[in-house]
């Protein structure tokens, strides 16, 4: 990695303070900004469908010394490390076009993940939270069988999520960042049931 000299004096200083920030800058907010949330509801002819759709407009993400992201080697020396193929992609001498910095068996690897722009990931996120589809059998049918309702459903959680700036092969879940990225991601569900109300 290349860092600038952005005040200009010929050196590279990181004095990481407001008052004296060297070499630093704002470069992002990792504050979600523009929460939204809509919940759409259909019904026609005892078919029923609901579905809950979430996300943030917004945000901005540093993945700090993930080892979700960086791979080999993560988590900040080689012992907290991962091989997944994503990692794989790293700049050498037969591949000078790859997407993550070339990689040291050592301590050396730390001056490739300061925070900089070029890894800056972008945490806008719409995440399909929940969709249920059911049909409620008429009342001609279950009065005889003294049932005032019955209404069979399928469910979903999870079911899908667009976050295009944070490439989802790197494993980072959108809802639950972290600067580390080392949490356990939501899981899709899936279940069916019966609501029944007896006369």
């Amino acid at each position: 990695m290349q860092y600038a000299d952005l005040n200009g004096d010929g050196k590279l200083i990181l004095h990481n303070t407001l008052a004296n920030p060297g070499d630093q800058t704002v470069i992002g907010n990792t504050t979600p900004r523009y929460n939204y949330g809509f919940t759409l509801s259909l019904d026609y002819k005892g078919f029923d469908f609901m579905m809950f759709i979430q996300g943030v407009g917004k945000r901005e993400f540093w993945p700090g010394n993930s080892t979700f992201f960086w791979g080999i080697p993560g988590g900040g020396s080689e012992w907290g490390s991962q091989v997944l193929a994503t990692n794989l992609d790293r700049w050498t001498e037969a591949t000078p076009n790859g997407y993550f910095p070339r990689y040291y068996m050592s301590g050396l690897n730390a001056k490739n993940q300061q925070a900089q722009t070029r890894y800056l990931l972008k945490g806008a996120y719409l995440r399909g939270k929940n969709l249920q589809i059911g049909y409620t059998l008429p009342q001609t049918l279950t009065r005889r069988a003294h049932i005032g309702r019955l209404r069979i459903y399928g469910s979903a959680e999870n079911l899908f999520t667009i976050a295009p700036g944070l490439h989802n092969k790197y494993q980072i879940d959108p809802e639950l960042l972290l600067s580390d990225g080392n949490i356990y991601p939501i899981q899709r569900t899936f279940s069916v049931g019966i609501n029944l109300d007896i006369q």
